[in-house]
């Protein structure tokens, strides 16, 4: 399972369809109206349909590979999300929404994510995070990334993508 905590406008959602075999696609979003536009592009565009990799296409008559969620990231069915996505994406969503910089939700999320799963921060630099990621995460960022091709101009955006492994709960 993908999750994007903090999907606005769906982007990474309809990118992990697209790109991905994942069986279940998630974005939890607190806003009502983002989530109406999300739903919208997902029907529109067919997207409610399952990946089939033995004939490559879409089948729209399955309904379970992108749902949005209207919740808070706290929630508690947030968290159950949480506690069972392989792959948790974070694009800097607490940090102009929390009073206290995110460290709240933040520490709440990591505490409910599924050990040995993955995280992928988007865009949050080291300042702005508000807990000790060595607690919850072990970073497994690759150091010098393996580019293919003859253009390699956009590999500094790779440095605004961070990858962690979930750490085992400590009692």
């Amino acid at each position: 399972m993908v999750c994007h905590i903090g999907s606005r406008t769906g982007c990474i959602l309809y990118a992990a369809h697209l790109m991905t075999k994942a069986k279940e696609i998630i974005g939890i979003e607190i806003d009502q109206e983002w989530c109406k536009i999300q739903n919208n592009v997902v029907e529109k565009f067919g997207m409610e349909g399952k990946y089939s990799s033995e004939i490559f296409f879409y089948q729209k008559y399955f309904s379970d590979r992108i749902k949005i969620v209207n919740e808070d990231a706290k929630s508690e069915k947030s968290k159950k999300i949480l506690s069972k996505s392989d792959l948790t994406i974070m694009n800097n969503p607490f940090q102009w929404f929390s009073k206290d910089n995110g460290k709240a939700d933040f520490e709440c999320i990591l505490k409910s994510l599924k050990p040995g799963s993955r995280v992928l921060l988007c865009h949050i630099e080291e300042k702005d995070i508000p807990v000790e990621l060595d607690n919850y995460l072990e970073e497994t960022t690759p150091v010098d990334p393996v580019v293919n091709g003859p253009d390699h101009a956009w590999i500094d955006e790779l440095k605004a993508f961070r990858i962690f492994k979930v750490l085992e709960k400590k009692s």
